[in-house]
């Protein structure tokens, strides 16, 4: 929930600004859509990992997968924006 959270005023303003206006609402929906498949998609894997540990070793887990997830996100997105500065936009 953290993650929709974010999802919505962090990355759907950062979208808003870089997105060409005529593609926008194109560009929001898709990302919209693909958010909720990724929940449909991890869902069951979660659930499974629940079944068989616990919730307390799942989270623990999950906590562990999702930060390295989130510094790679992280990594990723300084890079992209050093090198969109660096190009004059």
């Amino acid at each position: 929930m953290t993650l929709r959270g974010l999802q919505g005023p962090i990355l759907a303003t950062l979208m808003q600004a870089d997105a060409p206006d005529e593609d926008r609402a194109g560009v929001l929906s898709l990302v919209v859509l693909l958010f909720r498949l990724a929940f449909v998609a991890a869902g069951p894997p979660i659930g499974l990992l629940v079944d068989r540990v616990g919730i307390d070793a799942a989270l623990a887990v999950l906590a562990v997968v999702f930060t390295v997830i989130a510094f790679a996100a992280l990594a990723l997105f300084l890079q992209a924006h050093r090198i969109g500065r660096g190009a004059g936009t």
